[in-house]
This record gives structure tokens, C-alpha cells and sequence, in this order.
């Protein structure tokens, strides 16, 4: 097994596990391909503020009400998931799997949902026990590939660096879904029945198997936790809801939560669907196809971080941006607000944009973050001397405590 790396992944915890590509600096002009062809030219100066002022888009609730059909949905799902018992199967540098995957990285691979194998990189401490776990998952932008590098190793920490269904590192049974026309993310949406074929159904199953399956690794007494940003912070709460009762996830560091509060963001799909990422590409969807709108709001409802984020009451840092257009930055609120946690197991760590280049101060606030999420992942910290200490720095500031 390979040794740890010791340096933190400043990048990929913020700019590339995003949605999707930074947007433009400030007074750019920017052409963006609409669907069918069609270009359109704006001045950005900033992400949209949706008509909200910084309190207002962090105060956003969105509504917590299920669906029609939700709990017994996810009863389904989760017999199915549970059907099966994921192992971790370690390959060798040699092993004619690695090639598949997609990325040369992978160092372990488990079956999810459907038989699909799911690869990813195990990172150990290079000595001494292992004192926790943590599950990090990557953005919806094709991931880098797989190395050593991890902010938790050092303090004694294994870290699985997942990659779910069609993505490199996961190839092997679905391709890269990562190339599909429409992106990603509607892959099974577009079919009959959306709710058996999408991909984000077995996304999710393959992240609750990872930690089913870190678990079989490392006992019962090894706490597991999740960190994510964007796609992966969605990923996280959709996850960690369906583990409530079974295996619950012991802390959650997330920034930017994406899939999320639906109703809110599909009001206008025209906007969504200038932009980049999830909701853009699904917007797009529906205006390709408008007689499937029902069926595929019916699914994103049902998927909803917003509502699952109810279930989970984990301790939970999340970061959230004042302006995003990738991550709407209320409806990211919207997830961080509906958290089930206790108020005093909860914190938002704010910076002013999102998904979006604003500067050397802004960077310093994400960079903040960073260093945060790595002690309050680490099971040896005590979370209220680490959050009273860092108070000051959740809302400003630029360096730390």
C-alpha cells in the first residue's frame, strides 16, 4: 500500500473539486454556447445575485417536504444496495485492471449497484495505526488523476480518494460518461423511467458502498468521515442521509453544496442553462426535451440535497459563497440550512464568491478553509475548543487564529 503524502491538495479541495471550470475576471466578455447553436455574449462582473443581498442569500431556506413517493423510493434503493456486501479488492501496480479504470492511479476497486466496480486511491499513513478514515469525494469537472497527496495522512488518518461511475478512475464497466453530449449528469435522465436508469442513483450508491466498504476494512470503532466540495458535497448529504441508522458518517467537511433546493432553481431554466455545471446541463435537458420536464423534476425532487439534508446530523462544516452561479449560491445555503445537526455541531464558513476567480483575498478565504476542514476531519480534535478558536475567522479574515 501506498505511503502518505504529506502536502495538502490545495487545488483540488477547492478550484478543481468544483462544478465545473472558474468563471471568467471581472469585466471579461464572455460567449457561451447555448443549446441548439446559439451564442450569447455578456459583460460578467460578478456572479448573479438572484435579487439577494449577502444575508438574505445565506438566510435562504428551500422546502423540506419529500416528494410524493420519496420514502418509499429510497426504501427500494436501499434494499438493493444492501443486497450486496462491497470489499475492497487492493490491485497491484501490475494488475491488468489498473489499465481499465481509467486512471493509473487506482489503487483499490469494490462492486456498487448493478455490478458496477468502482475504483479510487487508498492513501495510509506510512506508520503507526490508523486512527480514522476519511472519504473524500471529487467535483463534476473531470477530476485530476489520482496521486498521494492528502492533508490527513500526517496526523494518522487513511484516506480513500473515490471516483464514482463514469468517471476516470471508475471506467471500467460504463465508459467515461464524463465525454456524454449532454454532460455527465444526465446520463438516465433522459429515459423513461429517470429514477431507475440515472446516473446519479448509482453515484450515490457508490459512495454509501465506499464507506460500507472502508468500514469492513478498518472495525466498528473507526470513525469514518466525508469531505467534498460542489458535486461532491451534494454527493455527500444524499450519502450520508441514506446511512442514517446503519452507518452513520462521523463528521462532514463540504463546500458549496450542489443539488440542491430544485424548485428554486428550476423557476427560470433559461438562466440555468446559460451557465456551466450540473444545474446548467440538466436546464438543458428539459428545454431539449420539454414533455420529459415533469418526470425529470419529479427525480431532481427526489434527489434533493436540500430535503435529505434533514437526516443528517453529523458534526458538519460547510463553506459557502455570498455570489455563485454554478452552485447557486442560495440554494447552497438552502442545503447548509436544512442540516438536521444541532446548531452547536454545525458551522458556515463564508467566503464572497463561488466556482469563480475574485481575487487573491478570496483565494486566501478558500485556502482558510482548507487548513480548517483538515483539523476538523481529524477525530483527535476536540471540535468546540477548535470552532471557538476559529469563530472569528468564519465570516472574515485571512489568515488563521
Amino acid at each position: 500500500m501506498t505511503g502518505a503524502g504529506r502536502s495538502c491538495e490545495r487545488s483540488s479541495m477547492r478550484a478543481r473539486s468544483s462544478d465545473s471550470r472558474m468563471a471568467a475576471p471581472f469585466g471579461r466578455h464572455v460567449r457561451r454556447r447555448l443549446p441548439f447553436g446559439h451564442d450569447t455574449v455578456r459583460t460578467v462582473t460578478g456572479p448573479r445575485s438572484y435579487g439577494m443581498n449577502a444575508l438574505e442569500t445565506l438566510a435562504h431556506v428551500g422546502n423540506p417536504a419529500p416528494a410524493p413517493g420519496h420514502g418509499p423510493y429510497w426504501n427500494r434503493w436501499s434494499d438493493r444496495v444492501w443486497e450486496q456486501t462491497p470489499i475492497l479488492r487492493v490491485l497491484s501496480s501490475d494488475d491488468p485492471l489498473t489499465a481499465r479504470t481509467g486512471d493509473p492511479g487506482v489503487n483499490i476497486v469494490f462492486d456498487s449497484l448493478q455490478g458496477v466496480r468502482i475504483g479510487g486511491r487508498l492513501i495510509e499513513p506510512a506508520s503507526g495505526p490508523v486512527r480514522g478514515v476519511v472519504l473524500a469525494l471529487h467535483g463534476y469537472a473531470k477530476p485530476d488523476r489520482l496521486n498521494d497527496e492528502s492533508p490527513w495522512t500526517g496526523a494518522g488518518l487513511a484516506t480513500l480518494k473515490l471516483r464514482v461511475r463514469g468517471y476516470p478512475g471508475s471506467m471500467m464497466d460504463l465508459g467515461d460518461l464524463t465525454k456524454r453530449p449532454g454532460g455527465w449528469i444526465v446520463e438516465g435522465l433522459e429515459s423513461p423511467k429517470p429514477l431507475e436508469t440515472w446516473a446519479l442513483r448509482g453515484a450515490v450508491a457508490d459512495v454509501v458502498n465506499a464507506l460500507r466498504a472502508l468500514r469492513d476494512r478498518y472495525g466498528e470503532e473507526t470513525p469514518i468521515s466525508m469531505h467534498g466540495e460542489s458535486f461532491g458535497a451534494g454527493l455527500a448529504i444524499l450519502a450520508a442521509s441514506q446511512l442514517v441508522g446503519r452507518d452513520e458518517v462521523f463528521r462532514m467537511a463540504i463546500g458549496l453544496p450542489t443539488l440542491g433546493d430544485w424548485p428554486w432553481r428550476l423557476r427560470n431554466v433559461q438562466v440555468e442553462a446559460e451557465g456551466v455545471g450540473v444545474g446548467a446541463e440538466i436546464a438543458r435537458q428539459i428545454e431539449r426535451s420539454p414533455g420529459q420536464r415533469t418526470d425529470i423534476e419529479r427525480a431532481l425532487r427526489i434527489f434533493d440535497a436540500a430535503v435529505h439534508a434533514r437526516r443528517v446530523t453529523c458534526p458538519t462544516l460547510c463553506k459557502l459563497a455570498e455570489l455563485d452561479e454554478v452552485a447557486p449560491a442560495p440554494s447552497a445555503a438552502a442545503v447548509y440550512n436544512g442540516l438536521g445537526s444541532d446548531p452547536g455541531l454545525k458551522w458556515r464558513f463564508i467566503t464572497r464568491y463561488g466556482h469563480y476567480d475574485g481575487g487573491v483575498a478570496d483565494l486566501r478565504r478558500h485556502a482558510l478553509f482548507d487548513r480548517l476542514a483538515a483539523s476538523f476531519l481529524d477525530p483527535a480534535v476536540d471540535l468546540q475548543s477548535l470552532m471557538a478558536t476559529w469563530g472569528s475567522r468564519l465570516a472574515t479574515g485571512d489568515s488563521a487564529p
